[in-house]
């Protein structure tokens, strides 16, 4: 089912072109922020208070809190707590403690450890049959499914669990499932009352279903004045409450109403809180819980305009962007300024609306950059795609091709980009390491300075509160640009300009970028400095891809060349004449990353006949890692680190051919360490590898579609150790080679986001500091697998690059097994490297 939409019109594309209606806008960004209670730092909700229902003493109690963690609570030091309670064993935490930190790590948006976190809970929860831990427990997996688009997972997570949270969070994944109809009797049910929450629960799941007509009548209903009581004209007039706590909202729904409407002026803040639905801990009763009032406004103006009421809808968005805590409600923010951009554009104002857009996009970027976990990063690029599309589309129009490049950057997921900003031991070539490391101290600060202040609340306090603090963190960013233009790209992940992004293009390269809105299709052609847009239209390029990767996995197929050839003239021959040189630089999008470029037909046969091709996740992903110091720290001697045919426990993992390979590698560049059978361990290759020329790993390798980040490489085990190299590994590891080749099984192969983000080994690699990267997109065979690797490094030690060593290998397979089965499945991802 597409995403919900508020507003939908026919335009004309940049070429006069007609473009379907764009899918509707998802209203699920916002209900999650609301939902997780992140904040723009990703530490937790906006305009926050502390609700003291249950005493401080009965907390400690019962949870063993001491008073430095109450006090963390209270002031919104999460991230301070987590890494408290990350230095104890999780056998040493109460029930209690573990389940905070669980809390605290899904406010992060820390996935992947809450999960983790929340599976150890599990395991307690059953062992002493306790069953309101389980509930707990099952309650947090449905909102990790629902933050990470697995919708069915939510809802049967749910299954019997009829509290007011647990029924709104699955009629909520049910819509996305397109079961409107059980959305709607839950939305029925909980409007039946008259307090505000599951008034407003009752509301957002008819929007949810496509009835904004009956979430208007609730909102709006005099009797339970959720609108007029809760929504952001109330909380202005009710600012006098106390930010550290207060009287909870009427339970009656707007009891203390005056007649005019307005609020009282001793109204707290209308607050929800699944997690006190759920019970999950002291994220309800002694809560961080968002003022709900913003997401209320919100909703009222998404309706507004779905039913035509649009001089209303713009009153209420603009008292958004008006309200001066607004950045602390992440979701909202974005969402806010790109509704109001798009009634501008269907007024006509497409300039307004390109200018509502662009800072839209300011405002995702400065989120993604504040939350620390991958999967958090992605999870939240999900439902953002159609704002970076919209802002493409305008951008085309103007004739403005450079900076709509820039925006398809920004509109890639960036998580390897963001993931390189993290890293704090970069050793800068233009700055003394002392410098460094005090600089890059004084932005960590900054920035831990305004999750505080988001976490507490002080927007508006006296200092300049989030704006003074988002101001220290570009001062720091700046001091940083100035002072090392090496080190400024890997510690802020800020936009790349075009200057910038094609500066990764070597001479005699071109290089096409790929990107689509919706099922049209866009390719950016990079040229001597330049920019050109072809627009490929609204190919089928899914089902294309399908039919060409089923013709490849066969080693007996025939209609092979028929299927290169169809998926070539879709996508392919349109951007070939604008590429000049011999060289193609491919960024692919979508269903394109599980495509060997080599194989496709672009009219005069494969392209491997025709260009030397390398590929690459993203351009700003190529300009973070060419900036990186150390990557050809063995080049001089020409040493590499060779591990072939690892002796594994399991039968049937024999790769006698694998073994050969390597010794034939060795051969050709006999200063390298060679490492066969049991010597091939991880240990090892944590200590041979780093610092090389190159890596070469001829192994058994495992793709995990379910979960990529556990995709490995199969190494010989060695004592306790079982010689799996995971994504996760690579993570921690510190290669700075120029080149890796990964002769094993499908270790091309990534899981790719919505965003555009890729989950695999080569990322991994990438990440550890390898600038480029050969790896696989499907099972290899030994016997063209020898030719190939024998030609390729061969090739290199006559002074080739990568990339042609690379189209020779393929072509000389080519000439002895014509099938693409054989010589298509290897890729050169990242840079060109020369040994």
């Amino acid at each position: 089912m597409p995403p919900f939409t508020l507003f939908a019109s026919k335009h004309t594309g940049p070429a006069g072109r007609a473009t379907p209606p764009f899918r509707r806008l998802a209203l699920l960004g916002p209900l999650l922020g609301l939902l997780l209670g992140t904040a723009l730092s990703g530490c937790g909700g906006g305009v926050m208070a502390v609700n003291y229902i249950a005493s401080q003493s009965e907390l400690k109690a019962s949870a063993n809190l001491s008073d430095t963690d109450l006090a963390d609570l209270r002031d919104g030091r999460l991230t301070a707590l987590r890494e408290r309670y990350d230095h104890v064993p999780a056998d040493r935490l109460s029930d209690g403690q573990l389940s905070l930190l669980c809390d605290v790590r899904l406010k992060l948006q820390d996935f992947g450890r809450a999960q983790l976190c929340n599976e150890t809970l599990a395991v307690r929860a059953a062992r002493n049959g306790d069953a309101a831990l389980i509930g707990k427990v099952r309650g947090r997996r449905a909102l990790f499914a629902l933050a990470q688009q697995r919708y069915g997972d939510a809802v049967a997570e749910l299954e019997g669990n009829q509290n007011e949270g647990a029924r709104y969070v699955r009629a909520l994944a049910q819509a996305r499932l397109g079961k409107t109809a059980e959305t709607r009797d839950a939305a029925a049910l909980l409007g039946r009352q008259f307090k505000p929450r599951p008034v407003f629960y009752a509301a957002s799941l008819y929007a949810a279903a496509g009835d904004c007509g009956q979430s208007l009548r609730l909102l709006e209903d005099p009797e339970r004045r959720l609108l007029a009581d809760y929504g952001l004209t109330a909380l202005s007039a009710g600012a006098s409450a106390s930010p550290s706590g207060g009287a909870s909202a009427n339970p009656s729904g707007g009891a203390n109403a005056n007649p005019s409407g307005g609020a009282s002026a001793n109204k707290a803040p209308f607050r929800l809180d699944v997690f006190d639905d759920f019970s999950y801990g002291w994220f309800g009763d002694f809560s961080f819980a968002p003022a709900a009032n913003v997401y209320v406004e919100m909703l009222a103006a998404q309706c507004m305009a779905e039913t035509g009421r649009t001089a209303m809808a713009v009153d209420r968005l603009n008292r958004l962007l008006a309200f001066p805590d607004l950045p602390a409600y992440r979701d909202v923010h974005w969402a806010a300024m790109y509704r109001l951009g798009r009634l501008r554009q269907q007024a006509g104002d497409r300039d307004g609306a390109l200018s509502l857009f662009r800072s839209a996009a300011e405002v995702v970027e400065q989120s993604r950059a504040t939350i620390l976990s991958e999967d958090g990063r992605i999870a939240f690029a999900l439902d953002k795609q159609q704002l970076y599309g919209d802002l493409v589309d305008g951008l085309l129009r103007q004739g403005r091709q450079e900076q709509a490049l820039e925006v398809v950057e920004r509109a890639k997921s960036r998580v390897l980009v963001d993931m390189l900003s993290s890293r704090r031991d970069f050793a800068p070539d233009d700055l003394p390491v002392g410098e460094a490391r005090q600089l890059l101290a004084q932005l960590d600060e900054a920035q831990a300075s305004f999750s505080t202040i988001a976490l507490r609340g002080d927007g508006g306090a006296a200092g300049g509160g989030t704006d003074a603090a988002l101001s220290a963190i570009r001062a720091a960013n700046g001091r940083i640009r100035s002072r090392s233009p090496s080190l400024a790209p890997l510690v802020s992940a800020v936009p790349f300009r075009f200057a910038e992004l094609t500066a990764v293009l070597q001479p005699g390269e071109a290089g096409v970028v790929y990107y689509n809105v919706g099922d049209h299709w866009y390719a950016f052609v990079l040229s001597s400095g330049t920019a050109r847009t072809v627009d490929l239209g609204t190919p089928p390029v899914r089902t294309l891809v399908l039919q060409f990767l089923k013709q490849l996995s066969d080693p007996a197929s025939t209609g092979y060349s028929a299927a290169a050839r169809a998926l070539g003239d879709a996508v392919l021959t349109p951007v070939l004449a604008g590429a000049s040189g011999q060289k193609l630089l491919i960024v692919p999008h979508g269903p394109l990353h599980y495509v060997p470029f080599a194989a496709i037909d672009g009219a005069g046969g494969p392209l491997v006949a025709q260009r030397a091709i390398r590929m690459a996740p993203s351009l700003s992903a190529l300009v973070a890692t060419r900036s990186r110091p150390g990557m050809t720290a063995g080049a001089a001697d020409r040493r590499g680190a060779i591990f072939g045919n690892p002796a594994r426990r399991e039968a049937g993992l024999n790769l006698p051919g694998a073994e050969a390979e390597a010794q034939a590698i060795a051969h050709i560049y006999p200063k390298s360490d060679l490492f066969l059978r049991g010597q091939a361990t991880l240990d090892q290759f944590r200590s041979a590898a780093q610092g090389k020329a190159f890596v070469h790993i001829a192994a058994h390798g495992l793709f995990q579609p379910a979960d990529p980040l556990a995709s490995r490489l199969l190494f010989s085990p060695s004592g306790d150790n079982s010689g799996d190299l995971t994504v996760g590994d690579l993570y921690g590891m510190r290669l700075d080679s120029s080149l890796a080749v990964l002769s094993a099984c499908q270790t091309g192969l990534s899981d790719v986001s919505p965003g555009d983000d890729l989950i695999g080994l080569v990322r991994g690699f990438m990440f550890s500091g390898v600038g480029g990267v050969v790896a696989t997109y499907w099972n290899v065979a030994d016997e063209s697998t020898a030719l190939l690797m024998q030609t390729f490094y061969s090739r290199l030690k006559s002074g080739a690059s990568a990339q042609e060593a690379l189209q020779a290998g393929q072509t000389a397979v080519r000439q002895r097994f014509p099938h693409p089965f054989y010589w298509a499945p290897f890729a050169l991802m990242g840079g060109d490297a020369r040994l």
